[in-house]
Order: C-alpha cells, then sequence, then structure tokens
C-alpha cells in the first residue's frame, strides 16, 4: 500500500470517528435531558465576583433568577465565568419535573455535536471520492 491509500484510510477512519462522536454526543445530550421541561426565567441580579490566589484572580458571575412552575415562583442562583445578561433579561432555562430546583441552561452541546457530524461526513464523502479515482486509474 501507497502512502497516499494509507493516509486516505487513516481520514477515513478519523471522519468514521467524528460521525460515532456526534451522534453518541446527541444520545447522551437525550439522555441527561430526560425529565426536563423547557420554560423562561427572568434575571433578577448579576453579582461578579472575584476570588483572589496567591498567582492569580478568578472573576465570576453569580446570576439570581426566577422562574414560575404551576403558580408557584421558584427562585434560585447559578455561576457562569461571563455574562452578558442583565436584570431583568428572559433567559431559556429547564427544570426537572421532579426537582424544580434542579435547572439546566440550553447550551451549545447539540451545535457541537452536529458540527462533528458534518467534519465526519465531509471527510468520508472527500475520501470515497479520492479513493474512486484512485480506484479508477488503477
Amino acid at each position: 500500500m501507497s502512502l497516499k491509500r494509507i493516509t486516505l484510510v487513516i481520514l477515513y477512519i478519523i471522519g468514521t470517528i467524528f460521525i460515532i462522536g456526534g451522534i453518541s454526543g446527541f444520545i447522551y445530550i437525550e439522555k441527561e435531558e430526560e425529565g426536563y421541561i423547557p420554560t423562561t426565567a427572568t434575571v433578577e441580579n448579576v453579582r461578579r465576583f472575584e476570588e483572589k490566589y496567591p498567582t492569580k484572580t478568578l472573576s465570576g458571575y453569580v446570576i439570581t433568577i426566577d422562574y414560575v412552575i404551576d403558580d408557584q415562583i421558584y427562585e434560585t442562583r447559578f455561576e457562569t465565568s461571563r455574562s452578558s445578561m442583565t436584570k431583568s433579561d428572559i433567559i431559556p432555562i429547564m427544570y426537572h419535573t421532579q426537582n424544580p430546583f434542579d435547572i439546566r441552561r440550553p447550551g451549545h452541546e447539540r451545535i457541537i455535536c452536529l458540527i462533528s457530524i458534518c467534519i465526519g461526513f465531509i471527510t468520508v464523502i472527500i475520501n470515497s471520492f479520492i479513493i474512486h479515482s484512485l480506484v479508477k486509474k488503477s
């Protein structure tokens, strides 16, 4: 086998790994979000904090939110490293049906999984065309 063919096989394997990783990411997200219901929350307070250590300073934000479930108001806090939120912003959240204080904020996980699948398919398709053209030349 020539070096070119070995490289193409390796790239084909890498593309397949990207596809499998993206699909398993979607499956994991669905499993983790089982029992969570989407709703919206209102930002009540945004407080910046700093923790100083001898060699570095860590900073972030504590966000206080209110949300209503079955005519009952819940308040909870979460920390984030950066925030563009301001008081009275409306943000999407997901709460657990059995524990309304257990919330999740939808992130970019699905987009990352989709990008991984796309990269995998593009790699596999391009490699298939290159392999097909090599076979035709032989």
